[in-house]
């Protein structure tokens, strides 16, 4: 067997292993993982968004009031990280996939960093775990697209993860866990 097929196989095994943790997600993050895998954050028909929300129990609508989706002229997408807005309140029907692009959003941002994703961080309560695991799967879907650029930041994510959780603690200790991005 040829090394490529090898890791061929071990990708798929991989990924059938890991698409089974994501019905533990909510909904809209389901469906936006789906939606990516499919489209990246490149335009759909509507059409297809409708039929992958039917299959996860969800309606177009509800996407679209997630504040993370778009469909309109029979055309629909996910936002990109920067027409996501500035402020955002995870308490508020915050998602996992939201956490995820919030945290990448930080921390990737010019006047951002470990600081300003530490500092989300320490807001997102129960989603942080799996907005971790969600940019590993993230980027294990961008590295079989071959989407380098878009990969590289869910990777700088998960590979700053323990970097930001220590911060965050040291923020919480501080009780300082205002940022550039807060109300």
């Amino acid at each position: 067997m040829l090394v490529k097929d090898a890791l061929k196989l071990i990708n798929q095994v991989r990924e059938e292993i890991t698409s089974h943790a994501d019905a533990d997600y909510d909904s809209e993050t389901r469906f936006a993982l789906d939606w990516f895998a499919a489209k990246g954050f490149d335009k759909g028909r509507s059409g297809e968004a409708i039929n992958m929300t039917n299959a996860i129990n969800i309606s177009l609508g509800a996407m679209v009031v997630s504040g993370f989706f778009e469909a309109s002229g029979g055309s629909a997408r996910l936002l990109t990280r920067s027409e996501l807005p500035e402020v955002w309140d995870a308490a508020k029907n915050g998602t996992i996939w939201e956490a995820c692009q919030h945290l990448v959003k930080r921390l990737t941002a010019e006047d951002g960093g470990i600081e300003s994703a530490a500092a989300l961080y320490n807001r997102l309560g129960a989603l942080a775990d799996p907005a971790h695991a969600l940019a590993r799967r993230l980027y294990d879907i961008c590295e079989q697209r071959q989407w380098a650029t878009e990969g590289r930041v869910y990777n700088q994510l998960h590979q700053e993860w323990d970097v930001i959780e220590k911060r965050a603690v040291e923020l919480a200790e501080t009780g300082n866990r205002s940022d550039l991005f807060s109300n």
